[in-house]
C-alpha cells in the first residue's frame, strides 16, 4: 500500500492517494480484526449474550449513577 501511496504522490494524483489511504484505515485494517475468526450463530451462545447483555446493562446504570452522585457532591442538581 505505500508503494501505491508513493506512486500516486509522484504523479501529482494526492486526491487519489488520500482516498486509498482512506480505504486501507476503514477498511482493511478493521478486517484484520476478524481474521480467524469462525462465524457461529447467536442460538450456539445464548448463555454468553445472555450474560453480557445483562452485564452491560447493569454497569450502565451504575456509571450512570456514579455519575449522578458525583454531580451532587459537587452541589450540581438536575431537574426541571
Amino acid at each position: 500500500m505505500q508503494e501505491m501511496d508513493k506512486d500516486l504522490g509522484k504523479q501529482k494524483k494526492f486526491k487519489e492517494a488520500k482516498a486509498a489511504l482512506l480505504v486501507q484505515k476503514k477498511a482493511i485494517e478493521a478486517s484484520y480484526n476478524y481474521y480467524r475468526i469462525e462465524p457461529q450463530q447467536i442460538g450456539e451462545r445464548w448463555g454468553t449474550v445472555l450474560f453480557s447483555l445483562i452485564f452491560y446493562v447493569i454497569y450502565t446504570l451504575w456509571y450512570g449513577f456514579s455519575i449522578l452522585f458525583m454531580f451532587e457532591g459537587w452541589g450540581l442538581k438536575l431537574g426541571h
